[in-house]
């Protein structure tokens, strides 16, 4: 029989072993471009936030410094890790033991994943996390479950090989310019627990954070796809280049399976008519046939170019957001960047809400009584004009957009997130394209009245 003190010196050995097989574990990773955007925006004094400059982000010349935050993360962390590991066997994390960690999957993260988390800032601030890896880069929002806006991750937020992580969340200043107004400084100790530190930039303030991943009842587990494909030298020569991501959800029983087939079907019909600008091409066309059209368009354009066409370019993006996985309500943002020659690129950003019980998508009429439409309009274009810095006599019209106050209307293309509705107005559809993307945000207690109590945002109210 063993007796306890032979059983400590065993665990003992093993914890080594796993240390040593940790050390000589190697990762690799496929570098991913990232595009700066080559439409400028106008300076205005107050501009409402660019969702595009959310999603692909915005680069400062502070690389190396970031990368010496990382560096300064304490090693701390990683014996926290450790220790829960040995000790912690019964800890669950919705559901599941992790005990059923082994040395690899310890040690090693997925190359792309999506993770709904919880937990909290400091003592007391609950927070809900979606956050999105693709291969060492990290996007996504957080929102203060106290007021419920989403906050975005900008472009510079990653992790490392060793699973340190920088999340850098940011607002749009006065001037319509990203600032920095927090970092998650921290590591990813099991595949479901990140913990870290907080900090405010150019202050001293500092708090702890710990976030768990955790489905609730009425949300999903996601995987993120990605197809991506290059033909030529983008750095020296023609080519075109096709990055998608986008979520899936992940297969559940068979109750559950027609809701979700219905609503992975919808996110690819989706993106196959933004990229390919066909609604027939939509319905009869899947993702792989559709990059293959797009690869077969490109290349007859480049043979059948009349004169020497340089260094020609084509490339397709489309990147992810998740506001809300909870209470069978799914609401999701694929921001989509095209350029397929000529002087403009173009940038878009789509909504798509789904009921996860039933795989329908939702409406503003789903949530919502009939009474809604004209009140919510007003607040959407009072709050609009708040953020330009507009007065409430100012008109649209005269201020440079293609629409006045009178003829201003709810647009179709909104995300729900824990404590409001986002409006989402893309280039060119209320003024010009140097503007980017207009984002209006409201409450849920602003339109309390108008929220059905029996709907999917009952349980928010």
């Amino acid at each position: 029989m063993i007796n306890k003190q032979n059983f400590l010196i065993f665990g003992t050995i093993i914890f080594i072993f796993g240390i040593i097989a940790y050390q000589k574990i190697s990762f690799s990773s496929t570098n991913v471009y990232k595009h700066e955007h080559k439409t400028a925006r106008k300076e205005v004094a107050n501009t409402a936030s660019a969702i595009p400059s959310i999603q692909y982000g915005y680069s400062s010349n502070n690389s190396s410094e970031n990368q010496a935050s990382t560096n300064e993360f304490s090693e701390e962390t990683g014996a926290l890790a450790s220790k829960e590991f040995a000790n912690n066997s019964a800890m669950m994390v919705d559901g599941d033991s992790t005990s059923e960690l082994n040395e690899q999957s310890f040690n090693r993260i997925e190359n792309n994943f999506y993770k709904r988390l919880e937990g909290t800032i400091g003592n007391d601030l609950n927070v809900t996390l979606h956050l999105i890896k693709v291969d060492g880069l990290l996007s996504g929002n957080y929102v203060y479950n106290n007021i419920g806006k989403p906050i975005h991750f900008d472009a510079e937020s990653h992790i490392d090989e060793e699973r340190k992580l920088i999340l850098r969340e940011f607002e749009f200043n006065s001037n319509g310019l990203p600032k920095i107004t927090g970092i998650f400084k921290g590591k990813m100790l099991t595949h479901h627990w990140l913990k870290g530190n907080w900090e405010k930039p150019n202050s001293t303030i500092s708090m702890p954070f710990s976030l768990r991943e955790n489905y609730q009842a009425g949300s999903h587990r996601l995987w993120i796809e990605q197809q991506l494909q290059e033909h030529g030298i983008c750095e020296t020569e023609q080519c075109i280049k096709i990055n998608l991501t986008y979520p899936q959800l992940i297969e559940g029983d068979e109750e559950q399976q027609r809701a979700i087939d219905r609503i992975n079907q919808q996110i690819e019909r989706n993106i196959i008519g933004r990229l390919s600008g066909s609604k027939k091409q939509q319905d009869e066309l899947d993702i792989n046939a559709t990059i293959d059209a797009l690869v077969a368009n490109y290349q007859a354009k480049l043979e059948n170019a009349s004169e020497e066409v340089g260094n020609w370019r084509w490339e397709y993006e489309v990147k992810p957001n998740i506001f809300t996985n909870t209470y069978d309500l799914l609401s999701m943002g694929l921001a989509f960047y095209i350029y397929n020659g000529g002087e403009q690129d173009r940038s878009h950003y789509q909504c798509l809400n789904f009921d996860l019980s039933t795989g329908k998508p939702l409406v503003l009429l789903d949530v919502l009584n009939n009474r809604y439409h004209y009140p919510l309009n007003r607040k959407v274009l009072s709050k609009l004009k708040k953020t330009l810095g507009l007065s409430a006599e100012e008109d649209l019209a005269d201020n440079d957009f293609y629409i006045s106050d009178e003829d201003f209307t709810l647009t179709d293309n909104y995300s729900f997130s824990k404590g409001g509705i986002t409006f989402y107005y893309n280039p060119n559809e209320i003024a010009d394209r140097t503007y980017g993307t207009f984002e209006v945000f409201i409450p849920y207690v602003d339109i309390e009245e108008f929220v059905k109590g029996d709907g999917l945002l009952g349980e928010f109210k």
